[in-house]
């Protein structure tokens, strides 16, 4: 049985790794970015780092912040609208898992026709796109290091999953300093959902050596530190504040070919 690993170009992990970042695509002359994450989050000052740091290398972008939870194709769809309407050339992903699906979604729409959601299922799409970065702000499954994307159609009440190699962003960063304020319920939620896909990806029908690994470090990092982390946001000694247990779970359920089921209730009543 062979198996295949597909992850991100550059991973940058740590305190300062936006930073690092924004340096390393300056360099690249990409051109303009379309910043796609939460309202909330540049409410509550989350964005401020990655602002500053691309207003000093003089980088030039536009903020989407209209994601929700449990993306549509509907929001991709504006998002894609106002990525053309500024004349874009690359993605920054800024959150969790919704902001970083729906610029995989609208990635996909760059150089593919539309709606994302005709590209459900494995391997179906044929261009990859222009450049994504993924910033991840929460420790669970890992989205800034996969191939997945899931996207509701609305029309359906269906979740559709999208895997193609050609949504691994080409950077994924995980930066301390927006995860110490996570609330810690959100902490709490985001770890059990990682913990969910590590023993997951270990009881795949395509689990094999590389999976089982990074699934069981995934186990061995929560089962330890989650619980410090709920209680303390701020202890830099939690390897999620440095991505280090979600990577691990997304490492495992990047590589395995199999998942639960994504049914239609949770897709009707917008359940992760």
């Amino acid at each position: 049985m062979s198996f295949m690993l597909a992850l991100p170009k550059i991973s940058l992990h740590g305190a300062g790794a936006i930073g690092d970042m924004v340096k390393l695509v300056a360099g690249k002359q990409w051109g303009k970015a379309l910043i796609v994450t939460d309202g909330q989050l540049v409410k509550l000052g989350l964005l401020d780092s990655l602002f500053a740091a691309l207003d000093e290398q003089q980088m030039a972008y536009q903020l989407f912040d209209e994601v929700f939870p449990n993306p549509t194709e509907a929001l991709v769809q504006q998002g894609y609208a106002a990525y053309q309407a500024a004349r874009c050339d690359y993605l920054i992903a800024f959150g969790g898992g919704s902001p970083i699906d729906t610029a995989k979604a609208i990635k996909i729409l760059t150089a593919n026709p539309g709606p994302s959601t005709a590209y459900s299922g494995v391997g179906k799409v044929k261009n990859a796109g222009v450049p994504l970065v993924a910033i991840n702000t929460t420790a669970g499954t890992a989205a800034e290091m996969t191939s997945n994307a899931v996207i509701i159609d609305s029309e359906r009440q269906v979740k559709e999953v999208i895997i193609d190699p050609n949504l691994i962003p080409d950077i994924a960063v995980d930066d301390a300093s927006v995860m110490l304020d996570i609330p810690p319920a959100v902490t709490a939620a985001t770890g059990m959902d990682a913990l969910t896909h590590a023993i997951e990806a270990f009881v795949s029908v395509g689990a094999h050596p590389l999976t089982d690994a990074n699934a069981l470090e995934a186990i061995r990092l929560i089962n330890l530190w989650l619980p410090k982390a709920v209680d303390d946001g701020h202890d830099l000694q939690a390897p999620r504040a440095d991505g280090l247990w979600p990577v691990s779970g997304g490492h495992g359920v990047q590589q395995r070919r199999s998942r639960a089921g994504t049914c239609p209730g949770p897709s009707a009543w917008r359940h992760p």
